[in-house]
């Protein structure tokens, strides 16, 4: 990431004929490249580097994602910094993202299929829309931690507080819909529909509970200390709630169906293989605040009551009422059968169904 050099290379760009959207061989446009694959000196991550060529480049024309149809399947930018846990230049992309709630009306969205950039009315929530990626992240360490590897509890917790204060909800279920750059992602969620941030966490601390043995005492620590330390962020930070139903296999209620998704034979792991494909997880396990054992492997009743309370202490942040839904109209906002979506049958987020006593219920 050379910024000075950059600046002077799009001085002379109508002269020189420099296409501020030239894509690769790969499809990438020099503003993604610059995303996924910029260093700075050294070879290391440089936010600030990253924050001057981002402005020239849009200052330009530039844009992430091309205007006309590639062959390759890009992953999206925030996507690709949450899994590489680069907190630092996730926080710079993030301020040159649409992360406002709600996401509503017509936006500058990529197209999942052609990865073009499109304007269209976006139904899916935040978290459907960038592919899930506080789920990708724990997922992730799922996979990490099930291997053995041992990661950098600054960097993994960094980036799930990150996410969690721009607005990516800490109770939300993933959804098979239509998929979301399947081709190119490293994780299979397939292993995690239905379930919460929180309880993928929870089957990655049983999972580290069972490794244990075979783990030395100082990487077990290392990731029980990460464990217990995105417990908290989950906790404190988004509201996560103990108290969610287990995850089902079940699609979620809701009047539209989403359209069927077969799980996909070749989906795989951040390691390379498709192990995560075939993770057997007892599901029926995971309503934390019901299971003694599974609280103990997150720090302890106490311990996780204690991060409630902070959580609630935070007190409420003041909405716009003009962006807000209005109280009268909550009944009717428009059903949808994309992930996330509204339904007048159940919560976008927990998935809780509706009854003719709790029609207007909402996740928080």
């Amino acid at each position: 990431l050379d910024g000075a050099s950059l600046k002077v290379l799009l001085e002379v760009q109508d002269r020189l004929g420099i296409n501020p959207n030239a894509i690769t061989i790969r499809g990438e446009t020099p503003l993604y490249t610059a995303v996924v694959h910029g260093k700075g000196f050294g070879g290391k991550s440089d936010p600030e580097a990253l924050e001057t060529c981002i402005q020239l480049l849009k200052t330009k024309g530039g844009h992430f994602f091309p205007a006309s149809a590639v062959e390759h399947v890009l992953q999206h930018p925030l996507l690709s910094l949450v899994l590489g846990s680069r907190k630092g230049d996730l926080e710079v992309l993030m301020g040159h993202l649409s992360l406002e709630f709600p996401l509503s009306g017509i936006m500058d969205v990529v197209s999942r299929t052609s990865r073009v950039v499109v304007s269209r009315t976006v139904e899916e929530s935040l978290a459907a829309l960038y592919g899930y990626p506080l789920h990708q992240l724990l997922a992730k360490f799922f996979f990490q931690m099930k291997a053995g590897t041992i990661v950098k509890k600054d960097d993994i917790v960094g980036t799930a507080r990150l996410l969690l204060l721009n607005g990516f909800e800490a109770n939300e279920r993933i959804e098979r819909g239509d998929g979301y750059d399947d081709e190119a992602k490293e994780i299979s969620l397939e292993t995690f529909v239905g379930f919460a941030p929180i309880q993928i966490l929870a089957a990655a601390a049983i999972e580290l509970e069972a490794i244990g043995p075979k783990l030395t005492e100082f990487v077990y620590g290392e990731l029980d200390s990460v464990v217990s330390g995105l417990t908290e962020e989950l906790i404190t930070m988004g509201g996560a709630r103990l108290s969610l139903e287990a995850p089902t296999l079940l699609e979620r209620p809701r009047k539209q169906k989403s359209p069927k998704k077969s799980p996909s034979s070749n989906l795989s792991s951040a390691m390379g293989s498709n192990e995560s494909a075939t993770v057997l997880i007892d599901r029926a396990s995971l309503k934390i605040d019901a299971n003694e054992h599974i609280m103990h492997l997150l720090g302890g009743r106490a311990r996780l009551d204690k991060a409630q309370i902070s959580y609630t202490e935070l007190g409420r942040v003041m909405l716009d009422e003009s962006r807000a839904p209005r109280r009268d109209d909550s009944s009717n906002i428009e059903d949808s059968s994309a992930k996330g979506g509204n339904s007048e049958r159940s919560c976008a987020i927990c998935w809780k169904s509706f009854s003719l006593l709790n029609r207007k219920y909402r996740c928080r």
